[in-house]
C-alpha cells in the first residue's frame, strides 16, 4: 500500500463495468472535443460522438471488450486494476497478440491491450493534478531510479514524490501488468497525448504503423519496445 492509498490487483469479473466505463469516459473527453472541431484539420473520417444512443452503445462495447479480457485470464492475459480508497481507479491489460493472429504487423508477442485511469473519480476521491512543470515526455533511461529486474508486487513502495497521481497510477499498473520492461506493442490514438507522452517515457517508440479504428473511427498509432 502506497502513501496514496493506492493498490494494485488482479482484476475479477465484476471489474468489467468499471473498467470500460473508465476507458470509455476517457475516450469521450479526448475525442469528442476533436469531433466538435474542424476534423478536416486531423484528416479523419471520424464517427459523430455526441448522440446518447451511440454513447451508450459505445460504452456498452467498451465494458464487453473488458470482459473479453478479464475472461481471457485463465489463458495468458494479464489484467489489473488500481484501487484507491476501496474505488476502482485504473485498469491494465496485456494479451498474447498470437490471440488476434500471427502476421508481419503482429511485431510483438505481447500486447499492451489497455492501461487507463479514471480522472474524474480521482477528482471525486479529492485528487486533483497540478500542471507539470516540466516537458511530458523524458527518456526512461533519466527517470529510472529502480531496478527492472524484479517484478514489482502489488505492495511495492510508494511511486516517485512529485509526479502527478494519475502518471503514478498508470506507472504502478504498467509495472505490474509489463514488468521488468518486457517488450510488447500497443496502439495510442494520436490525439491522445497524456498516454502518447507516457509510454513514450517507458521506452516504447512509435514503428511507422497506423490504423483507424473500428470502434471511435479515430486515427491510432503503434508503439513498441
Amino acid at each position: 500500500m502506497s502513501e496514496l492509498g493506492l493498490t494494485i490487483r488482479p482484476a475479477q469479473p465484476q471489474d468489467a463495468v468499471v473498467a470500460g466505463l473508465a476507458e470509455f469516459r476517457h475516450l469521450e473527453s479526448l475525442l469528442k472535443p476533436a469531433n466538435a472541431t474542424n476534423q478536416a484539420a486531423t484528416g479523419l473520417a471520424s464517427k459523430p460522438i455526441g448522440n446518447s444512443s451511440d454513447l451508450q452503445t459505445e460504452a456498452q462495447a467498451t465494458i464487453e471488450k473488458w470482459d473479453r479480457l478479464i475472461e481471457g485470464i485463465p489463458h495468458g492475459n494479464r489484467v489489473a486494476v488500481a484501487v484507491m480508497n476501496k474505488r476502482i481507479v485504473g485498469s491494465a491489460a496485456v494479451t498474447y497478440t498470437s490471440q488476434l493472429g500471427r502476421s508481419i504487423v503482429a511485431v510483438r508477442e505481447h500486447e499492451l491491450a489497455g492501461l487507463w485511469v479514471d480522472e474524474l473519480a480521482l477528482t471525486e476521491l479529492g485528487f486533483h493534478d497540478e500542471a507539470p512543470t516540466e516537458p511530458h515526455f523524458r527518456p526512461l533511461w533519466e527517470t529510472a531510479a529502480t531496478s527492472f529486474q524484479e517484478i514489482p508486487s502489488a505492495d511495492s513502495p510508494a511511486p516517485v514524490a512529485g509526479n502527478s497521481v494519475a502518471r503514478q497510477i498508470r506507472q504502478r499498473l504498467l509495472d505490474y501488468v509489463l514488468p521488468a520492461l518486457g517488450p510488447a506493442q500497443t496502439w495510442v490514438h494520436t490525439a491522445d497525448r497524456v498516454t502518447w507522452d507516457f509510454l513514450r517515457s517507458q521506452a516504447f517508440i512509435p514503428d511507422g504503423m497506423a490504423r483507424i479504428e473500428s470502434e471511435w473511427g479515430q486515427n491510432q498509432e503503434r508503439l513498441v519496445r
